[in-house]
């Protein structure tokens, strides 16, 4: 399946903006949350998928969170059930998930409460267009068994590759064109002649 995308998504600028907008969180702590926490859901619903016992309510669970429009983040994000999230979380983490992330990050356990349960709605939807672009099947394998440690890495890549994407980029003014010019005209004035550049001498004192 093509977790990138879900991750990428999720760990947006408008994914990130509109769960702060939600929540109230950071955006410091809302990526910690997140990259530390969606490998676990995943793998969490990899487990759903494959359990006799859960699989088919998962996979109904997905249809209709598919069905869902995600072309908007923010304002998937702005309409989210809360409390929805917040059961989905429980599926797919456990009854201490969201304890156990907060725990893992630092994060306080109400703010990674709530970031969670922001998430995962959106998380479902996606998974659900995946499943059925990819016309998986009830019981089939989301990830390989045991691969939380790579799916935790890509999400960290995912997040530092966003962070240097948003690094702001200083157009060079007039001015400093300038002063650039300028220095450049008095480093070759002072290698002229010798044709190395002059040393600075310290002055003895006195």
């Amino acid at each position: 399946m093509d977790l990138s995308s879900i991750f990428g998504t999720l760990m947006s600028k408008d994914g990130i903006s509109g769960i702060a907008a939600k929540t109230g969180a950071s955006s410091f702590d809302i990526k910690n949350v997140l990259s530390s926490a969606l490998p676990q859901l995943i793998s969490g619903a990899d487990k759903q998928n494959t359990d006799a016992n859960t699989s088919q309510g998962f996979v109904n669970a997905l249809s209709q969170h598919a069905q869902k429009d995600t072309s908007n983040v923010s304002g998937f994000l702005g309409n989210v059930d809360l409390l929805d999230g917040s059961k989905i979380i429980g599926h797919l983490l456990g009854k201490d998930g969201a304890g156990n992330v907060a725990a893992q990050t630092g994060v306080s356990s109400a703010n990674t409460s709530n970031i969670l349960s922001s998430a995962a709605p959106l998380l479902m939807s996606l998974l659900g267009k995946q499943f059925s672009k990819e016309k998986r099947s009830m019981g089939s394998h989301i990830v390989e068994p045991g691969s939380e440690d790579s799916l935790k890495k890509q999400a960290e890549e995912i997040i530092n590759a966003m962070s240097d994407n948003n690094k702001p980029v200083r157009k060079p003014t007039a001015s400093s064109r300038a002063n650039t010019q300028s220095r450049k005209s008095a480093i070759a004035s002072a290698s002229s002649g010798s044709g190395e550049p002059k040393k600075f001498i310290k002055k003895k004192k006195d």
